[in-house]
């Protein structure tokens, strides 16, 4: 008996190798990469490049070995096969030339968004004999019999009437898919089900669906009809208005490029309307009070918007991303954000923060604070000024403004940065900073290495390195052209503001006898001073 359990304690200190990443050819000659396990295999993340039918194997193999303590070779070796029961999450995402699969009988479990962006699917089957899987009536969909839950579909497919459930991604990137039918057996629609399917035109919802998931229609920017069944309890489409909303607590849950906001919608619910690029106005009703997170991110085609006087919540920059928006403006009667000074930006006067800017954005003298995202993904960003209040900047702050080429700061102490606050500007532009702050914005702003001491002390604005504009004066009448649209404001000594326009690649004036100061806001870029002279 000694003998017996000296000889099971030593073989489980000497084996390893139980669990490896290799290929297995599968039965339509396919290279798959699994991992094996000591029972079964997972299909893991594929190559993108696969293409043409694909049909999964239904084992893999596997060498187990033994070692002598301390040896480097093992003494003996056992080949294991196990069955493939695992399609991972995410295993083929990507492989748009794919155009069929087939998985065995001895699958018992795919991952959500296996087959996203498989712009070129066609064709889904199963074989016999699986207990977990099936694709009733050619559906070209895997049906989680256990659940009736959709768990994955393809350009192709149709929704059998027994399904109550569309699983996460299950349609997520298939580009292609013009049309679907929601069958009335379903409750359920996942998040980011069919985000990306930018073919569809129109998406009606059912009577028994009770739960619409996060983000399950973004992207799909050919979307212009979007309806609710009358007979729904939980969510309506009122007025014809082409969103969902939900009916209990107003809350606007999943809009399109084509949505009328009713009036009497209380909250744009966050990511409702990401991607709808071809969103081009957008009228916010008075009867909002709340606007979440991302709510319109990347609706590039947005040029312009004005906040109520009822709003008092504000997420995370809902405009995120909106590369095209010029103007921001909030109504002087809200008593929690303003857009003071038209400086293009909605600015939380409890605070002291640019909660949302754009491409025209002002940071006002009295900024103390620059949200997270405030300036997320704003490419048109050519030059950010951060007044000498401002004191820290959240993170991805100015993520993805990939166009800025300068960065002036007249804070002497670097502001605080977060996570990704710069992520994606170019780290050599020139970061313009008072003289003698060297060593706080080379400690605290690591992401530059080009930081240069013009900017004086004293001077609360700095002057531009250059100009994208030409200013032309002559007998009382003041010309600028610029490169691109760019607001004008002229105010005499005492501060009172005597003009103001609309951002214009061409500008002229007729000015009274006097001393006046001109100030340009080049476009994207910072208010600088141009000029103080007699006209």
């Amino acid at each position: 008996m000694k003998r017996i359990v000296y000889l099971l304690f030593f073989m489980a200190a000497a084996t390893t190798a139980v669990g490896q990443n290799d290929w297995v050819v599968s039965p339509s000659g396919h290279r798959i990469r699994v991992s094996c396990g000591e029972y079964n295999a997972f299909v893991t993340q594929q190559d993108s490049t696969m293409a043409g039918h694909v049909a999964l194997p239904d084992s893999a193999s596997y060498w187990e070995y033994f070692f002598e303590p301390d040896a480097d070779w093992p003494y003996d070796s056992v080949l294991h096969t196990v069955p493939v029961t695992v399609v991972e999450d995410y295993a083929f995402a990507h492989c748009r030339r794919l155009t069929g699969i087939t998985i065995p009988a001895t699958v018992t479990h795919i991952g959500y968004g296996a087959f996203s962006y498989c712009t070129e699917l066609d064709s889904m089957a199963v074989l016999p004999g699986n207990s977990a899987y099936a694709t009733p009536q050619g559906c070209n969909a895997y049906i989680d019999t256990r659940e009736n839950e959709l768990i994955c579909g393809c350009r192709r497919s149709t929704i059998p009437p027994t399904v109550t459930s569309i699983a996460s991604r299950a349609f997520q990137g298939i580009e292609e898919l013009a049309a679907i039918v929601l069958p009335d057996s379903l409750e359920v629609i996942g998040n980011y089900a069919f985000d990306g399917c930018t073919a569809l035109r129109s998406f009606h919802i059912p009577a028994k669906v009770r739960s619409v998931g996060y983000m399950c229609l973004a992207h799909c920017r050919g979307l212009t009809s979007l309806t609710v069944d009358p007979d729904n309890a939980v969510f309506d489409s009122r007025g014809g208005c082409n969103a969902v909303v939900n009916t209990a607590n107003n809350w606007l849950v999943v809009g399109c490029a084509a949505t009328v906001i009713p009036g009497d919608v209380r909250r744009i619910d966050q990511n409702a309307f990401v991607g709808f690029d071809s969103l081009r106005q957008l009228t916010l009703p008075d009867s909002i009070v709340e606007i979440c997170n991302f709510a319109f991110q990347d609706c590039t085609g947005l040029t312009s918007i004005h906040i109520p006087a009822s709003v008092f919540y504000i997420g995370n920059n809902p405009f995120a991303g909106c590369t095209s928006l010029d103007t921001i403006t909030v109504d002087s009667a809200n008593t929690k954000y303003d857009s003071r000074s038209s400086c293009n930006a909605i600015y939380d006067k409890n605070n002291g923060q640019i909660v949302s800017g754009c491409r025209s954005t002002v940071i006002p003298n009295n900024t103390y604070r620059i949200a997270p995202y405030a300036f997320y993904g704003i490419e048109g960003l050519h030059r950010i000024v951060l007044p000498k209040n401002v004191f820290s900047i959240g993170e991805e702050a100015f993520a993805g403004c990939t166009g800025v080429t300068t960065i002036i700061s007249a804070n002497e102490t670097a502001p605080q940065v977060s996570w990704g606050t710069f992520d994606g500007i170019d780290p050599d532009i020139a970061v313009h900073i008072r003289r003698g702050s060297l060593a706080s914005y080379t400690e605290r702003w690591s992401h530059f290495h080009n930081f240069v001491e013009d900017f004086p002390v004293g001077l609360d604005e700095p002057a531009p390195q250059e100009k994208d504009y030409r200013v032309v004066f002559r007998a009382g009448l003041l010309t600028i052209d610029a490169d691109h649209p760019l607001p004008l404001r002229i105010y005499d000594l005492t501060g009172r503001l005597l003009h103001s326009t609309v951002p214009a690649v061409h500008t002229t004036l007729h000015l009274p006898t006097g001393t006046h100061v001109v100030l340009v806001q080049a476009g994207c870029h910072p208010v600088e001073k141009v000029l103080t002279t007699s006209f």
